[in-house]
């Protein structure tokens, strides 16, 4: 029985193992976030079986009691976690609003969390779900949709979190690119200054690197975002001759493009290396934008993430699920399309041939004691 437990071990040690391959070879794709979390789902599977084995075997053992003791605690925190992610949310959006105020950038978690709140209780209240009706279709075929909106959202985050982590400080870096941010108020400012700090520790830890400072005209504005960006980071030390200004990115991706044309102008050949080696630094939920950026126009690069308020930080990671869905469109379109004829299709004849209906539910829901 034991060995049989350990062979569960198995599936847990390849999904690793791949994990590790995938994290340095290509950090910024979806398959290492995917590796990992497989391999953290296998590691728990083992885990439980693991106690399930001491529990029946060893259950007068001190140390097994509490464990036992410590489970229903910690499945009731998993349960309710979801609640809560839900509602600090809302809070998180709320707060946003009264902080920054109203505009459409500081809604998204508002509706975000609102739009969970009303799918998960309002509509089962108003609507027929038996199963076999149409209302039960569109419900399952939102609830289809959120999960995998929730699978993919899981999967960016853990994605970000891994591209965050760095073994070591020196990457043998030839420039740090600090990202602007289109936006005037005071808060903005401070997050701005935020990124430019990052990118100037990542650049004292890589000596001999550049500091690429980059941030367009903005309306209102009498001179580009690089130029205030420039002062600040001369007034924490830096030398002039390290800040190179990129004045012309009026969005991240032409940051990163404008950015990377830049340094490739400035860079001198190093042995065999033409290539220039450099990161990224922004907020730590914008990292991942501009690092899918630079893969999707086959430039590398890492990235470094500056802290942000956790009320700013809910409502930019929804913002950006939303902006990478827009790099993503034609594939995610596609999954859509397909998803959503197969499962009309399919719902429409199982319906019509009878193999789902309102009967059938009730009748199976009744032996089972539900109804």
């Amino acid at each position: 029985m034991f060995l049989a437990i350990l062979l569960l071990l198995v599936p847990f040690l390849l999904f690793f193992a791949a994990f590790l391959i995938s994290f340095f070879i290509e950090r910024r794709s979806l398959i290492c976030a995917i590796l990992f979390v497989a391999s953290g789902f296998f590691l728990f599977v083992f885990l439980l079986c693991i106690y399930s084995l001491l529990t029946v075997n060893y259950q007068d053992v001190p140390a097994v009691q509490g464990i036992r003791k410590l489970l229903p605690l910690l499945i009731t925190i998993i349960a309710v976690l979801p609640t809560a992610m839900v509602l600090l949310t809302l809070a998180a959006g709320i707060l946003n609003l009264i902080q920054d105020g109203p505009h459409l950038r500081n809604t998204f978690a508002l509706f975000f969390s609102i739009g969970v709140i009303a799918y998960s209780l309002l509509w089962p209240l108003v609507g027929r779900l038996r199963i076999g009706t149409v209302s039960s279709l569109i419900y399952f075929y939102v609830t289809a949709i959120l999960l995998y909106t929730i699978l993919l959202k899981t999967v960016l985050t853990v994605t970000s979190q891994i591209n965050l982590f760095h073994l070591r400080k020196n990457h043998g870096l030839d420039y740090v690119v600090a990202l602007g941010r289109p936006l005037k108020n005071e808060q903005i400012v401070s997050m701005v200054h935020d990124r430019v700090d990052t990118a100037i520790k990542v650049y004292r830890e890589n000596p001999g690197s550049k500091l690429i400072l980059s941030g367009g005209w903005r309306r209102n504005r009498e001179e580009p975002e690089c130029i205030a960006m420039r002062d600040y980071a001369l007034s924490q030390g830096v030398p002039a001759e390290d800040i190179l200004l990129e004045d012309a990115g009026d969005s991240t991706i032409a940051m990163v493009k404008n950015a990377y044309a830049l340094m490739c102008e400035d860079f001198q050949p190093r042995g065999k290396r033409t290539v220039p080696r450099f990161a990224v630094a922004s907020s730590a939920y914008h990292v991942l934008r501009a690092l899918f950026i630079a893969r999707q126009n086959k430039i590398k690069c890492i990235g470094f993430g500056a802290r942000t308020k956790l009320h700013i930080s809910m409502n930019a990671f929804v913002r950006e699920y939303v902006e990478y869905l827009k790099l993503t469109r034609r594939t995610h379109l596609t999954l859509f399309i397909i998803f959503t004829a197969v499962y009309w299709v399919g719902g429409a004849i199982l319906m019509k041939t009878g193999v789902i209906s309102p009967q059938i539910w009730e009748m199976m829901s009744g032996k089972a004691g539900l109804i």
